[in-house]
């Protein structure tokens, strides 16, 4: 009779199993970092079910920007020849003539016709001059008649003095007259893009 007491007894208070009757047991276990969800559920008769659910996120963004900027900058200035390529003069001489009016315009056929005279016998003077290229009349003006002028050389030859120039057209065998004293020569030398007048003669 002992046993048929103590029997149910253990059975009430779980130590035994009896068929019919089973003892369940959840177990769930949650960590702190990544997701994943563990559910045993157990019975007494044997029977074990299992459910894992796993989730790991990784994410890695990783940027990486270079910029290199390189600029060199060359500048090589070449020698500058100074050499001038001409020498010019300003010429300036007085015709004992009497002044025209229409001496004034250049384009006026009486003044033409001068301009045109006076070169003609001028140029032959200077061709003496190895480097000589030209005589050129820029304007007349009133004072007797006043010649306004240019002479010009090359540099393939050395740079005539101004009292040459002055005293070759001083003593020129020309049909008009020249007033010796009043001749001016000026050479004209660019500097910098501004002409310098130098070497003044003035024969008085």
């Amino acid at each position: 009779m002992e046993w048929r007491i103590i029997v149910p007894v253990l059975c009430l208070i779980g130590f035994l199993s009896v068929p019919g009757y089973a003892a369940e047991t959840n177990i769930t276990v949650t960590p702190n970092n990544g997701t994943t969800n563990s559910t045993i559920n157990g019975t007494i008769n044997g029977t074990t079910n299992t459910t894992t659910n796993s989730s790991t996120n990784t994410t890695t963004n990783s940027s990486t920007n270079t910029t290199t900027n390189s600029s060199t900058n060359t500048t090589t200035n070449s020698p500058t020849n100074n050499s001038p390529t001409t020498f010019e003069f300003n010429i300036t001489f007085h015709i004992d003539d009497t002044f025209n009016a229409n001496y004034a315009d250049m384009t006026n056929n009486d003044t033409i016709a001068l301009k045109n005279k006076i070169i003609s016998q001028v140029t032959p003077a200077y061709t003496q001059f190895k480097n000589f290229q030209r005589f050129d009349i820029l304007q007349f003006r009133n004072g007797s008649i006043v010649v306004d002028g240019k002479l010009i050389f090359n540099n393939s030859d050395s740079k005539p003095s101004v009292a040459n120039l002055t005293q070759i057209l001083n003593n020129g065998n020309f049909t008009f007259k020249v007033l010796s004293n009043l001749t001016n020569i000026a050479e004209v030398t660019t500097t910098a893009g501004q002409f310098v007048f130098t070497d003044l003669s003035f024969n008085r």
